[in-house]
């Protein structure tokens, strides 16, 4: 019988959860999955939620035996959660273990598990259908669970009151998930101490019947039952832990969500929740202190509270992370004189600020605010609590007396004032004000400059702050990675070391040496040269190629070299699982040419190689011998080391990338697809972007795609003759008059949501403080879900056009007046044109029949060849008709035809390039994505944001051989080898 009611019970709540959307649904990625599963478990696995499991196991007549075999079971998942998340493997032995600890009485737990048992499911989404289900019995809980991150130091602090009391019932462990989950920056809670001296979460300082309900006594004939009513100074821990907090919805928020059987906490066992929900001990803390200084019989004293709350703040790992607040002034000195490093706010309304009849407060420690010299009460009350030391000041944000309760109704009255800020910032203070629920009221205090709010409903005030372009934590994170590990203890260790190596301050030296000796020669190529063999200038290719085999012994030995039309170099490194398709890694042996008369005006000699201690000097030091040499330092370390790869290892060097790319790059890859076939690489990395300080933010910018490439040739002839008698318009003249029509008329550059840059800017809203608020907010509002109506789409596209004028125009609050940066902007996102270079006549006296210029081209992602070609085409139409010339463009001959001469437009060095396709960033196929983020943020620290970005111009070769095209420094590179991916 008792096993019949556990199983209806089961398949009731079960019913209400559809488990392939929990798992699969689209907007969820691995890292959100992650978080949700983390919360739930550590919500179930809580102290309280423990207690109302057993509560329902009584219900089902179980013994006190069957109660402590749930909880062995339920410490099973603990050993699940902790394990199984990291360390896969173990995943079937603990499946085991938890199974063998079911009881069949007891099948609420077995058909949980039973669920979510079969092997081929993954063992994540195995996990995560466990603990939901299981959670879901336990509180009903909703299954739609955002990820936790934070934002850096310098964040709006949105703080959520009593946890966010308006989502559900306040200062119980449900408004602290919830609260984690809309984004509070900190968690506000409260402190009572009981009876028998332990510290409890609740706000009142008595247990009131508007919140929380009776069940039963501790004990039978408890004198003191019922306990609502009742001071929590003199209740006992155990007396507390029979109340219901869960089932009563308060007065004035109809929206919170109850909870019932939901038992208060003590805050070690708040404490214990965050540490397992926020391992990386993220979330602020805001905890105070219930003193009543009025009625001193009512609460433990100033001191009992400072003792015991210290003792827990020391011993937690939040310590760094907590801000002591009180109305009462005391404890705050108190606190100060255990801990001067506990961060203190100093609480304070108008009915604080004085006693009866203006006397002397029994709140402010003995101070009198009218004591101090301010001439406001505002700037009197920042005065005493910087008097105390105070780090933070914390008033009311409406006073007392206030005859409305918003800024726009009249008769309002603002207890919070300008003059108070501003006085409490002028003494190093801070001001954070209370309860904040309207958005009138937060309008009117961020305008003043407050640094946070303390409010009921941190996802409206959030929210609320992200339109408004304010810099606030974030909710979830749907791209960003955690730094990676090797994936086996030996490369772990191996890492490790190689860390250190390259960390040590001796191997700068060492490494630049290494540098120097590559850029010292002067690998140039050119834009026009002959075939290798025919034309001399690639010989300098071979001192190259013996520099590295001198330096790189242990390279040379173990991969395999292949010469690729004599210069160009592939090696390769087999790996021992050869079903894996191999990692290309690619960098380039020329450099960009010096023109010989501007050698003098260089710093250092450009091939010098020279070191000054800081930085290596020459030609080719960053483009791109520094990824070159370190391919190569990193593979004859981790030959050294004894390390043998999983999955084989490409390593491409092409000799005139600066160029064409048709003698090296080009050939390389046509090699590796006649030898391995086409998208035979897991991943390509090549040159690109590096890692940038944006306000003190490292943000690194892999480019996941490429501009388009085109050099156009544009050819004018007409008839010759002499100097003497010039006809209206010679050749160099058309030319120039075509050439003048070019640059009058750019192509205007527009910001596409499928851009990278999209991408970049979306990274740095969420990430970079200093963006300015309006481009911040735009940014924001530009962004539409894929179901979005007309009208949302419209909304979204005019914030999208506002930010496009953010970053094209020079006086915009980004660009600041900067011509440079708008500049930038506009080239990036835009089709360029450059003339580069122009030629024409022999003589000065003789008129040239022939005269030519290239213009170079990078093309916008969302453009092509073909369009561009069209769009050069029609613009110089109407100059060739007016000059009566015949014009061939790109093998369209006969355009239009006239007797004066010809014009002929063309692919000048028959290395036009579409525009890259983007490398996805998200989703099932950004696995290349995902490995070279967790790399970058292994090897330069978990501060570091990974953001996509986009080269301004594609002479990449390598599309056919990989769809997984990465362009990035080898700043990274080192490890990558490491981590064995898809393994």
């Amino acid at each position: 019988m008792v096993r019949n009611k556990a199983d209806r019970a089961i398949k009731r709540a079960v019913t209400k959860i559809d488990t392939k959307e929990v798992i699969e649904k689209p907007t969820m990625d691995d890292s959100n999955k992650t978080f949700r599963t983390r919360l739930v478990a550590c919500w179930m696995l809580s102290n309280a939620a423990l207690a109302v499991l057993i509560e329902q196991a009584n219900g089902l007549n179980t013994t006190e035996a069957d109660q402590k075999r749930i909880q062995n079971a339920y410490f099973s998942v603990i050993l699940w959660c902790t394990f199984g998340l990291s360390m896969v493997r173990f995943i079937g032995c603990l499946y085991y273990f938890i199974r063998r600890n079911l009881f069949p009485e007891i099948g609420m737990l077995g058909e949980v598990f039973s669920l979510s048992s079969y092997l081929f499911l993954d063992p994540m989404a195995r996990l995560a259908t466990t603990l939901l289900l299981a959670a879901e019995l336990a509180f009903a809980l909703p299954t739609a669970w955002p990820v936790f991150s934070r934002a850096p130091k310098g964040a709006y602090d949105i703080q959520g009151h009593r946890g966010g009391r308006g989502a559900t019932v306040e200062s119980t462990l449900p408004t602290f998930a919830w609260g984690l989950i809309y984004g509070a920056t900190t968690l506000e809670f409260d402190n009572g101490l009981t009876k028998d001296g332990h510290v409890i979460v609740w706000h009142d300082e008595s247990i009131d019947g508007l919140k929380c309900k009776d069940t039963k006594p501790v004990a039978p004939n408890d004198p003191l039952f019922p306990y609502v009513g009742k001071y929590v100074a003199n209740l006992t821990l155990a007396q507390i832990k029979t109340l219901d907090c869960g089932s009563e919805r308060l007065d004035g928020f109809p929206l919170q969500v109850m909870y019932p059987g939901t038992k208060l906490s003590t805050l070690p066992e708040l404490f214990n929740f965050l540490d397992c929900a926020d391992p990386g001990h993220a979330v602020e803390l805001n905890i105070e202190s219930k003193v009543d200084a009025q009625f001193p019989n009512l609460t433990r004293s100033p001191e009992d509270f400072a003792n015991a709350q210290y003792k827990l703040f020391k011993s937690s790992k939040y310590y760094s992370k907590i801000t002591y607040q009180s109305f009462d002034w005391r404890t705050l000195i108190l606190m100060k004189k255990l801990d001067p490093k506990i961060t203190r706010a100093a609480l304070v309304d108008s009915n604080t600020v004085y006693g009866q009849n203006k006397s002397t407060s029994t709140w402010l420690a003995g101070l009198r605010p009218d004591s101090f010299p301010g001439a406001t009460l505002g700037v009197q009350i920042a005065q005493a609590a910087k008097s105390i030391d105070s780090n933070i000041l914390s008033p009311a944000a409406t006073d007392g007396s206030s005859g409305s309760i918003d800024p726009n109704i009249p008769g309002y009255i603002s207890f919070t004032t300008e003059d108070m800020v501003k006085e409490a910032h002028k003494g190093g203070m801070l001001v954070k004000p209370w309860t904040v629920n309207r958005l009138n009221i937060a309008e009117q205090i961020y305008g003043w400059g407050v640094d946070g709010i303390i409010t009921d409903y941190p996802e409206v005030m959030r929210r609320w702050a992200l339109l408004k372009g304010v810099w606030v934590s974030k909710t979830y994170d749907q791209t960003k990675v955690d730094p990676l590990q090797p994936s086996s203890e030996t490369n772990r260790k191996l890492a490790d070391k190689l860390g250190a190596a390259f960390a040590d301050p001796s191997f700068e030296a060492v490494a630049a040496e290494y540098l120097g000796g590559a850029v010292r020669i002067p690998t140039e190529s050119y834009d026009v040269m002959d075939p290798v063999g025919v034309d001399p200038r690639w010989n300098v290719f071979y001192k190259l190629s013996e520099h590295l085999l001198k330096t790189y012994p242990k390279v040379h030995a173990t991969l395999t070299q292949t010469r690729i039309n004599t210069h160009a170099l592939l090696y390769h490194w087999p790996g021992s699982d050869t079903s894996l398709k191999p990692i290309l890694l690619t960098a380039h042996q020329d450099v960009v040419p010096v023109e010989p008369d501007t050698a003098s005006s260089w710093v250092h000699p450009p091939y010098s190689g020279h070191y000054d201690g800081t930085w290596v000097w020459g030609r080719g030091s960053a483009d791109d011998k520094s990824g070159l040499v370190g391919i190569m330092v990193t593979l004859e370390r981790l030959i050294e080391s004894g390390f043998k790869p999983k999955r084989g290892i490409l390593v491409g060097f092409g000799i005139d990338e600066e160029s064409t790319g048709s003698y090296g790059a080009n050939r390389i890859a046509k090699y590796i697809e006649e030898h391995y076939g086409q998208n035979s690489v897991s991943m390509l990395v090549d040159e690109g972007g590096g890692i940038e300080n944006f306000a003190g933010i490292p943000v690194a910018l892999p480019a996941v795609s490429e501009k388009g490439y085109l050099d156009v040739g544009i050819e004018v002839a007409t008839p010759g003759g002499h100097s003497s008698v010039p006809p209206v318009h010679t050749t160099i003249g058309i030319l120039a008059s075509l050439i003048a029509e070019i640059e009058s008329t750019p192509y205007l550059p527009g910001l596409a949501r499928s851009s990278p840059i999209y991408g970049l800017l979306q990274c740095t809203a969420a990430h970079v403080p200093s963006i300015p608020s309006s481009v911040r907010s735009s940014i924001l509002r530009s962004v539409c879900p894929p179901e979005a109506s007309r009208s949302q789409l419209r909304k979204c596209d005019k914030a999208l056009h506002e930010v496009e004028h953010a970053l094209f125009e020079a006086k915009s609050d980004l660009n600041q007046g900067s011509e440079e940066k708008a500049r930038a902007y506009r080239s990036l996102l835009g089709t360029t044109q450059a003339v580069d270079m122009i030629k024409g006549g022999v003589k000065a006296n003789a008129l040239p029949e022939l005269a030519s210029a290239i213009v170079n081209h990078r093309i916008r992602t969302d453009s092509s060849v073909s369009a561009l070609q069209d769009a050069l085409t029609a613009k110089l139409l109407p100059l060739v008709k007016k000059y009566n010339l015949t014009l061939t463009a790109f093998s369209q001959t006969n355009i239009t035809t006239g007797g004066g001469g010809t014009v002929v437009l063309s692919d000048a060095f028959n290395t036009a390039l579409e525009p890259a396709p983007v490398s996805p960033t998200e989703g099932s196929k950004a696995a290349a994505y995902r490995l070279l983020s967790g790399v970058i943020r292994k090897t330069r620290g978990d501060e570091t944001i990974v953001s996509p970005a986009l080269m301004g111009g594609n002479t990449g070769k390598y599309f056919n051989a990989s769809r997984a095209l990465k362009k990035s420094s080898k700043l990274a590179s080192r490890y990558s080898v490491l981590l064995e991916p898809n393994s």
